[in-house]
């Protein structure tokens, strides 16, 4: 049998993306070896061990949301929340699960949310929608947004929602998209290069008419190892944010 399916199998995971994204970044061991190769070929006798730590949740986005959630004391419960780069539904999922009342996922792709979700009545799926096309009707009654989205800079989808949401926003922010600059291996490693490039996020809401109000680094690593951050932004209210310490902290935490 194949390793993602054995996983699915045994209960691991409750979808094959996820299975074989936790495969392709090192967290499975088969036999005290890291196996990186979702159709890696298991016998009978093999000893799998996960190393992915218990998440009640569909995705490992899941576990990032909860943490930013209690440390920027965000109540979600019977509110209406707007998910941008739902994807397999870790976001969502999370937010269901913290008591949210209504949930409108968006995806640009489509098949990748768990079944589970899909049939949820409290779940409003928009599959294959570019954010970007998105217009007033996703924004009627939204309480808070939420987004994790890859291959496109966050900032160029907060600024489409500020035509229409004047919200709190919770937006995990990847260094390695948040330019159009592409980083060697799709990894970005330098403190320096954190610093830059969450300055210029913050300097970037600031056009917008936005604050950066708290900063805090995702509790696991992003695709490929990268460090990522949790974002609250927010159109009023103080800012709390030292980007230099932050940046301190994620590379302490994972150094």
């Amino acid at each position: 049998m194949r390793l993602d399916m054995w996983l699915i199998e045994k209960g691991y995971f409750s979808s094959r993306a996820r299975a074989q994204r936790e495969i392709r970044e090192g967290r499975i061991r088969v036999n005290d070896r890291v196996i990186t190769k979702p159709a890696h070929t298991l016998s009978t006798t093999d000893v799998i061990e996960t190393m992915t730590p218990f998440n009640p949740y569909v995705g490992v986005g899941g576990l990032k949301l909860a943490a930013a959630l209690k440390a920027f004391a965000i109540d979600v419960k019977g509110q209406t929340i707007l998910d941008v780069g739902a994807s397999t539904g870790g976001f969502t999922d999370c937010v269901l699960k913290h008591g949210a009342a209504h949930v409108v996922a968006v995806d640009v792709g489509r098949d990748q949310m768990v079944p589970q979700l899909v049939e949820d009545p409290r779940v409003a799926l928009h599959e294959s929608t570019h954010f970007l096309d998105t217009d007033a009707s996703f924004f009627a009654d939204v309480d808070v947004l939420v987004m994790d989205v890859s291959f496109i800079p966050a900032l160029t989808l907060i600024a489409h929602a500020t035509k229409y949401y004047h919200g709190p926003m919770v937006v995990l922010f990847k260094p390695q998209y948040a330019s159009i600059e592409t980083p060697k291996r799709g990894v970005v490693r330098d403190k320096r290069q954190h610093v830059r490039l969450l300055e210029q996020f913050e300097q970037g809401l600031k056009t917008l008419k936005l604050t950066l109000q708290k900063l805090m680094p995702s509790p696991i690593k992003g695709g490929s190892g990268n460090i990522e951050f949790l974002c609250l932004i927010n159109e009023t209210g103080p800012s709390s944010v030292d980007i230099h310490e932050t940046v301190e902290q994620a590379h302490a935490t994972y150094q």
